[in-house]
């Protein structure tokens, strides 16, 4: 893509209305959830598996996992928001695994997970955040 229409595409975005996460939400200010995963040893790391929300992700190592985890919950989390739909309740009970497998739980605050709206920051970092259009 032409640098001239990466940085008009950047210009187009910067100028979109943003919705706060208050006008949004009303004033929630917390909706934190504990979903359990199931954690399979792999050649290079570990699998993830969310079986509330029958999702998957991966990380080289188990701290990579963990992460990756507590982020593909809170992506999917956002999504159902924004597209009007409820993000279900947790288990509390343990998913079943196999004897190889570990499981634990990653707790997530959908509110603060929810992305800053570009139009609340300063313009500077407006810049920051699309610099890698530029080349």
């Amino acid at each position: 893509m032409p640098k001239a229409l990466r940085l008009l595409l950047a210009r187009l975005l910067l100028a979109l209305p943003q919705p706060s996460i208050t006008a949004v939400y009303g004033q929630m200010t917390q909706m934190i959830k504990v979903y359990p995963i199931v954690l399979t040893p792999d050649t290079g790391g570990y699998v993830v598996f969310v079986p509330d929300l029958d999702i998957n992700t991966q990380g080289n190592s188990l701290a990579e996992a963990l992460f990756m985890a507590r982020d593909a919950i809170g992506a999917w989390g956002v999504c159902q928001q924004d597209s009007g739909r409820a993000i279900p309740e947790p288990s509390t009970a343990e998913p079943p695994h196999e004897p190889e497998e570990m499981i634990s739980w990653i707790d997530i605050d959908f509110v603060k997970y929810r992305p800053v709206p570009l139009s609340t920051l300063p313009i500077d970092s407006r810049r920051l955040h699309f610099a890698s259009f530029e080349t």
